[in-house]
């Protein structure tokens, strides 16, 4: 599985701009534990409602934007699974480097262990607990504050922006400098077998695409025009039978010729947002999506939120309102709506 996330520093925050990072980890970290799929599927119902897409049909759609969330359900957390797969994630002191974070005289530790472990802060994470409860009686405390989405890894990388404090400690001054790194998840995209799968035996030249499309050779189905060999640029090698014979497959396939001058047809083996359709199961998701959006985190958008599951989940969230909109009852006539009554005019 491979996990990519913009991944900030000071300075390059400091200039408005990113750096992109990709790293590998192993799938089962995310399923340990979990017999779902911890990806749950974000309401982006602006974007529902341009193109009239109805709630059940968001997960057939590209644009789809997805949470993890391993609990299945909408509830509080601290640490999730998504925590654990950003601290496989070394910041600018790179694998191996080990920062204790001891800042104001008290160490960091990790919340996922019991007892007293110390977080090594040189990898990403959002999560620490004191030894001590704080002015508000706090011993987890997070990093982002109210920003759920940013994780944080100090590094000793002279190019990075510091931050020092001084404090005194038994009468004496004492420096404290840190340096930092940011990382904000966007995208989840898991891995097939398939991509080192040959089963025809096709002859791969890396980045020279030339003998691959070498006169006028642009994967037609017959000898004279099918791609010789894969390249980086021409990765088509998935024997096409592996899938089921629909129109979307038959159409996306390229003829491609093997080492000894075979014609195969065979589909691409790099990453998709999702698969071909097999005979059985049909399609499978491989890209999430997970990027947030920029109110996420914010008292409007939390409250935004609020009101949208509300609306769109009335009978859930029912004893919320102050007025049960689906009530029933005889009348017609709104309730704010003033009533002028006429009585009879009195003689003299």
């Amino acid at each position: 599985m491979i996990v990519i996330f913009y991944n900030t520093n000071s300075v390059l925050c400091f200039n408005f701009q990113l750096s992109i990072c990709i790293v590998i980890v192993a799938l089962p970290s995310l399923l340990i534990g979990n017999s779902r799929n911890p990806s749950q599927v974000q309401d982006d119902l602006a974007t529902r409602i341009r193109y009239k897409r109805k709630w059940h049909k968001v997960p057939d759609y590209t644009q789809a934007r997805y949470k993890l969330n391993e609990f299945g359900t909408d509830r509080g957390s601290q640490y999730s699974v998504l925590d654990k797969l950003m601290y496989e994630v070394p910041g600018k002191d790179n694998a191996g480097a080990f920062i204790k974070d001891d800042a104001f005289g008290l160490a960091s530790y990790d919340i996922s262990k019991s007892g007293n472990v110390l977080l090594n802060t040189a990898k990403y994470h959002r999560w620490y607990k004191l030894a001590q409860a704080g002015a508000m009686g706090l011993q987890v405390n997070h990093r982002g504050y109210h920003d759920e989405n940013l994780w944080v890894a100090l590094n000793t990388q002279k190019d990075i922006m510091p931050l020092t404090i001084n404090r005194w400690v038994n009468g004496k001054q004492v420096w404290e400098t840190r340096r930092v790194s940011y990382a904000i998840p966007i995208e989840i995209v898991y891995t097939t077998p398939l991509a080192n799968w040959n089963p025809y035996d096709i002859e791969f030249h890396g980045k020279n695409n030339t003998p691959v499309t070498l006169n006028h050779r642009n994967g037609g189905k017959d000898k004279a025009h099918a791609y010789n060999g894969n390249s980086i640029y021409a990765y088509y090698r998935v024997p096409k039978e592996l899938y089921k014979q629909v129109p979307h497959v038959e159409n996306n396939s390229k003829g491609v010729l093997d080492k000894n001058g075979n014609l195969r047809l065979v589909l691409g083996a790099g990453p998709q947002t999702f698969s071909y359709p097999f005979e059985d199961f049909g399609k499978v998701r491989l890209r999430y999506p997970i990027f947030p959006v920029h109110f996420e985190g914010t008292t409007v958008g939390m409250e935004l939120e609020a009101l949208k599951d509300s609306v769109l989940k009335m009978s859930t969230y029912a004893y919320l309102y102050e007025n049960q909109p689906m009530a029933s009852g005889s009348g017609t006539t709104p309730t704010n709506v003033d009533v002028n009554f006429h009585v009879r005019d009195s003689y003299r």
